[in-house]
């Protein structure tokens, strides 16, 4: 997670509804390199208002609460866990949520997670439809 942002001039806005729900991974990329389809499988994200649990086997492995913020002209979150916090770059399309993560100041500039970098990128299938 990333250090405390202190952020100047951003409008937060409440988590779009549309968010919520369970959400299956269908890849994973951490700094490059593709997640093992075991790992992958097993994880879930759940997303209920503004608070999330991100599940692997079952297991709690992270949680917190989210919020939206339109920056610098891009639809992004501010996830909080723990003294945590961190930006998250996302993208809704129908059943489909493709998101990622970087670590810094500012969110990530694209959705895609280059070696040598501290970016995760997430495509999750929501469950139940």
């Amino acid at each position: 997670m990333l250090t405390l942002l202190i952020i100047a001039l951003v409008c937060y806005q409440s988590p779009p509804a549309s968010l919520e729900g369970s959400w299956q991974v269908t890849r994973l990329v951490e700094a490059g390199e593709e997640a093992s389809k075991a790992r992958t499988k097993a994880s879930i994200l759940e997303i209920k208002g503004d608070k999330f649990v991100f599940r692997v086997a079952g297991d709690s492995v992270e949680e917190g609460t989210f919020k939206q913020i339109n920056r610098d002209g891009r639809t992004c979150l501010q996830v909080i866990s723990g003294n945590d916090k961190q930006w998250v770059l996302y993208k809704l399309a129908n059943d489909r949520l493709t998101f990622c993560t970087g670590n810094g100041t500012n969110p990530p500039e694209t959705l895609e997670s280059k070696r040598g970098t501290e970016t995760t990128l997430a495509e999750l299938s929501r469950i139940g439809k």
